[in-house]
């Protein structure tokens, strides 16, 4: 399914939110306007605070699945009429740590609470003024990089008998996520399942064997049909869980496929390595689904944007996008792990260097990926003859990797 994002100068983005077992259950929406960043239009005219809340409004659903979706509300927002188009079981309403607590906030925040919207304090940092709204809110949101430990101890003792759940956001490294889990945070937002818990002599589990033979296999071009079939016979769960992938409405083929090989017949070898470089990617780790989703929209993006902007071999840059993660996947450096599968060089440079046409279109990607949208502006990409602009590009190219990483995930339970 492909949806049209209808304001090509809007970027959207999303940020996972996790409970304590590491489920995703909840987004924050990142958003951007062309020429504006991230700051600037949160505090922007009116007309502006509008066009961002008909971007939530039209695609809200798609990129949260059904998710609550955390959405930064500014003074501007707040001051908008009450009809707000948001659906009321999928918003949380962010209030700005710089939106000053009045008599009209606290109201605001009464008749919004009423209407069956859920309200979050961002960046909370306690002083006396937040009195009045903190038994009236939902979520607190701490900032773990604006604070010290001593600091987040008093916060927690503070906090912990309001009945507002407590959200560590910032969280960078396993060690803060573990810290987190210790003192009774109950929500979690950060790059930590992004990164790598690195332990000296990690090898990578026997079990994982042949789904890293069927890895390297993937990336030789003269790879045949018979080759894949011959490995993925030796591993019934990942030839299950292909054939169940395949036979998804995501594919919408006209009768069920009952090998590796007819797979291969009615959706190509290309796009068929694509699945299973992901397959096997989460057989060789116990890491969360959430993890391999954000790998295939990574992947899944950097192929569309080469392909839109006519670079051959799209399967390529979907190889760089993917395995750019393979550090956090195997917990050990990015090039040790990378070691064990043989990439072409300028893969390999691309997604350690950012070199090259690969590196350049994935760190665009990463860029967007995490919201950083002054890096994101400053990447240039692609020919300048392009009739395509940048933002339409990569927004539509999100949008269509969010919503296949849902169909995988829907086709794998």
């Amino acid at each position: 399914m492909t949806v049209v994002v209808e304001d090509s100068d809007i970027l959207l983005a999303r940020q996972p939110i996790y409970d304590r077992k590491l489920n995703v259950v909840a987004y924050e929406l990142l958003f951007r306007g062309d020429s504006l960043n991230r700051a600037e239009i949160l505090d922007d005219a009116k007309a502006s605070s509008e066009v961002l809340i008909n971007a939530y409004a039209s695609n809200i659903e798609l990129i949260t699945a059904g998710n609550p979706a955390f959405v930064n509300m500014s003074e501007q927002l707040i001051a908008l009429p009450d009809n707000l188009p948001f659906p009321k079981d999928h918003i949380v309403f962010e209030i700005l740590e710089t939106v000053p607590v009045t008599p009209s906030l606290v109201s605001w925040v009464k008749k919004t609470s009423a209407q069956g919207y859920k309200i979050a304090l961002d960046d909370f940092n306690y002083s006396r003024q937040y009195d009045p709204l903190l038994p009236l809110v939902d979520y607190i949101k701490i900032d773990l990089m604006a604070m010290d430990r001593a600091r987040l101890q008093q916060h927690m003792k503070l906090l912990k008998p309001l009945p507002a759940k407590l959200l560590a956001e910032k969280v960078e490294t396993h060690e803060e996520f573990q810290h987190c889990l210790d003192i009774g945070f109950e929500l979690f937002q950060g790059y930590f399942l992004s990164r790598p818990k690195i332990m000296t002599g990690k090898k990578i589990k026997t079990s994982g064997t042949i789904a890293l033979r069927i890895l390297q296999e993937l990336q030789d071009p003269n790879v045949t049909p018979e080759n894949i079939e011959r490995l993925m016979t030796q591993d019934t769960a990942l030839t299950y869980k292909l054939l169940k992938i395949i036979n998804s409405a995501a594919f919408g083929l006209p009768r069920t496929i009952e090998s590796v090989k007819e797979a291969i017949v009615f959706i190509g070898l290309m796009q068929l390595r694509s699945w299973l470089t992901l397959l096997a990617l989460s057989s060789v780790s116990d890491k969360p689904s959430s993890l391999f989703q954000t790998l295939f929209i990574r992947g899944h993006m950097c192929q569309s944007v080469a392909e839109k902007l006519r670079y051959p071999n799209g399967h390529v840059f979907f190889t760089a996008g993917l395995f750019s993660g393979l550090d956090a996947v195997l917990d050990m450096p990015l090039e040790e792990a990378l070691s064990s599968i043989p990439l072409a060089d300028m893969v390999r440079d691309g997604i350690l260097n950012k070199s090259g046409d690969i590196g350049n279109i994935l760190d665009c990607v990463l860029a967007y990926e995490t919201g950083h949208w002054e890096r994101w502006d400053n990447i240039v990409i692609g020919d300048s003859k392009n009739v395509q602009s940048k933002c339409e590009l990569f927004s539509q190219a999100y949008i269509d990797s969010v919503t296949k990483a849902e169909e995988l995930a829907k086709s794998l339970g």
